[in-house]
């Protein structure tokens, strides 16, 4: 029991250290980017409270951010089990600009349909986060 607890707490002091704001991460350059637009496949997506990661790295399923405000989710979803990404199909998404960000909350400037999430992203990676309010984190990689 102690033993769990003890895994608790580093699990959650690893959460708490990398929910910072959604900032832009630098690549090995330096460089910022700042652009969502492209295509990013799902590697892994983590429930930090439980402190489990479905790995999804063997399944092709795609999130295409498009420059008009569209999420194009592809991929068989339907044979995972506890499947814990968005649906496929089309969904609205937006970029919340900092002046309209939530005072409560100010990381999450990433909205997908209803619901808010904090990003960080490079040239390679794209992380959405919502484990702040118990929610997962979605880890990807760029792939056009």
């Amino acid at each position: 029991m102690k033993n769990n607890f003890f895994k608790l707490i580093l699990i959650l002091a690893i959460v708490f250290a990398g929910c910072n704001k959604a900032v832009q991460m630098n690549d090995e350059d330096g460089e910022e980017f700042a652009s969502i637009i492209g295509k990013w496949k799902l590697v892994n997506v983590t429930i930090p409270f439980v402190g489990k990661v479905n790995d999804y790295s063997q399944y092709n399923i795609v999130y295409e951010f498009n420059a008009n405000g569209i999420l194009l989710v592809s991929g068989k979803i339907d044979h995972i089990d506890a499947y814990r990404g968005h649906g496929t199909g089309e969904h609205f998404y937006s970029i919340i600009d900092e002046n309209e960000a939530s005072e409560t909350i100010p990381e999450f400037r990433l909205k997908i349909g209803t619901a808010y999430w904090a990003y960080r992203i490079s040239s390679k990676e794209l992380l959405i986060d919502a484990s702040p309010l118990d929610g997962t984190i979605l880890n990807f990689i760029k792939i056009e």
